[in-house]
């Protein structure tokens, strides 16, 4: 397979541990869904991140989440847990187990600290020029958790053919309506609608000049 030419990673999670300890603690949108899927696929894998779902996770969801999730009927199967509207901090008392929680934020050798680490990826150069492109404004991927620590570890190292493009600004010139007459809806669509097509653009622009 020859070498890519150019890549564009868009609004990604990279340094996943980092990113799963701010979400469990500061809340993001869809916590209800991402923590829960990397969850039980780790599980899945390593096999010892719990003995039993209701060690991590609250009823009625300890009783069907490991086989819920990947979910195959979307949106169907994603209506058994809580909302995406659901404030981000209820959904992850609704779901997560109070003991659960308290080892999470208390213990560096969670089991699921552990797996996350193991999912982390910074520490490699690329060689083809490489944009990331993520919006501040983030509530779901934290930009400075992800596309900021990515690009400065790749600066870090020297790299120079690494461009980072923040969306937010646009965001907000495009959809600062919807953000003074909705601010649920606003967040609830930042990372999967408005930021998603902004930074499908920017890489296109980046493709464009190498096709």
């Amino acid at each position: 397979m020859p070498d890519p030419v150019a890549a564009a990673h868009l609004a990604g999670p990279y340094y996943v541990s980092k990113a799963l300890a701010d979400a469990m603690t500061n809340t993001i949108y869809g916590i209800q869904y991402f923590e829960p899927f990397q969850i039980v696929s780790w599980q899945k894998v390593y096999g010892h991140l719990y003995d039993k779902a209701s060690d991590v996770f609250n009823p009625p969801y300890d009783s069907f989440i490991e086989a819920l999730l990947p979910a195959v009927n979307y949106p169907a199967d994603l209506a058994k847990l809580p909302a995406v509207s659901t404030v981000p901090a209820k959904a992850r008392d609704a779901v997560f187990s109070p003991s659960y929680l308290a080892d999470f934020d208390s213990n560096p050798n969670n089991a699921t600290i552990m797996a996350a680490k193991k999912q982390d990826l910074l520490g490699w150069d690329p060689k083809a020029p490489t944009t990331l492109c993520s919006g501040s404004g983030d509530p779901t991927v934290k930009f400075s958790i992800n596309a900021q620590a990515l690009y400065d570890d790749f600066r870090s190292r020297g790299g120079v053919n690494v461009t980072l493009v923040d969306v937010d600004a646009k965001i907000k010139q495009m959809y600062g309506s919807v953000l003074s007459a909705d601010q649920e809806s606003f967040y609830v669509n930042y990372h999967g609608t408005y930021e998603a097509q902004l930074c499908t653009a920017e890489a296109r622009k980046l493709f464009d000049q190498w096709k």
